[in-house]
């Protein structure tokens, strides 16, 4: 892992400096040998905090950055047991974007994967535990990602989760590590297209996320509605009924009703409470608790008021009338 940032180096003449600026095209190539050296790195870089050794023995920190138009480029790797907390840079959405880890922890969560995109906001508090690792970090304006991302920039707002994890599609990821490790610019896409690419990738991952929290968020709108709905139906079962009634007991208009239990139930909401009033129904005529009840006292208890149709209605459910149903249980 680090001989291939020395390699990088040595190709192109230069030999890593510890802690000094080394090269030209805005490169940086630097090896450090100790905490405090790699506390030193984030605190140039925007970074407020501080670190510990987790184990005795060698900290090896090499970093290659490089800027894209406004976007700040680390080619970051590292070697020892660490633990490193402080703040985000303001003004900088930071994305890290894993390469290789062996172990690598953000505010304690279970440990990044190499599929994983991880994203922390401007000034957000952090705690990296890191056993070895290589990937990018991008440092890119709120600004600048905000103009990609129009109608969906509001998830940058600053959120309860300062740290969010995204499983990054296999070919977005290709395309986004192909664009960052094209250095120097020269040899490849001019840097105002390199950002554009950056930036479309970015916000192509933001974009999916929040689609699919705003698809989860509707079904969660949708089961609360029909618990609430389910709920009121089984606490006035012996009530009349109508649809207004069950609607504003769920939160929701009659039609949005109407189509939640017809996409759930297969049948409209006076279809189910029917339903639910035959399978009360049935349930006391098969319990021996309510064995001295009449039929039509259970009936009218389960809010059938006409008893000819409900015998028409409990034998289309259940294949038998109310008196046969009771004497065969």
């Amino acid at each position: 892992m680090l001989a291939d940032f020395r390699q990088c180096a040595i190709a192109g003449g230069r030999t890593p400096v510890a802690g000094r600026q080394s090269g030209a095209n805005n490169m940086t190539i630097e090896t450090f040998s100790n905490i405090d050296e790699l506390v030193e790195v984030g605190q140039r870089m925007g970074f407020s905090g501080g670190g510990t050794q987790l184990k005795p023995g060698p900290v090896e920190v090499n970093r290659r950055s490089h800027a894209v138009g406004g976007i700040t480029v680390v080619r970051h790797g590292a070697r020892g047991a660490v633990e490193y907390w402080g703040d985000t840079p303001d003004r900088l959405v930071t994305f890290i974007v894993p390469l290789c880890f062996e172990c690598y922890r953000v505010n304690l969560e279970s440990p990044t994967v190499s599929r994983d995109v991880v994203m922390m906001p401007p000034g957000a508090e952090i705690v990296i535990t890191t056993f070895g690792h290589d990937s990018f970090l991008l440092y890119v304006p709120v600004s600048l990602l905000a103009r990609h991302l129009g109608e969906f920039a509001s998830v940058l707002e600053p959120s309860p989760r300062s740290v969010r994890r995204f499983a990054i599609d296999r070919d977005l990821r290709a395309q986004l590590i192909g664009a960052l490790m094209q250095v120097p610019a020269t040899l490849a896409m001019a840097v105002e297209a390199r950002q554009h690419v950056i930036c479309e990738i970015l916000a192509a991952m933001l974009r999916a996320d929040a689609d699919s929290n705003q698809t989860r968020l509707r079904v969660e709108a949708k089961r609360r509605a029909l618990r609430r709905a389910r709920d009121f139906i089984v606490g006035n079962i012996g009530s009349p009924l109508v649809v207004s009634e069950v609607s504003s007991a769920a939160g929701v208009s009659e039609r949005t009703l109407q189509r939640l239990f017809n996409e759930e139930f297969q049948q409209g909401p006076l279809q189910y409470i029917r339903a639910q009033r035959l399978e009360a129904v049935r349930k006391m005529l098969s319990h021996v608790d309510f064995s001295y009840k009449s039929i039509s006292e259970i009936a009218i208890e389960n809010g059938f008021t006409h008893l000819g149709r409900f015998s028409t209605a409990f034998k289309s459910q259940f294949g038998a009338l109310p008196k046969q149903f009771r004497r065969g249980a």
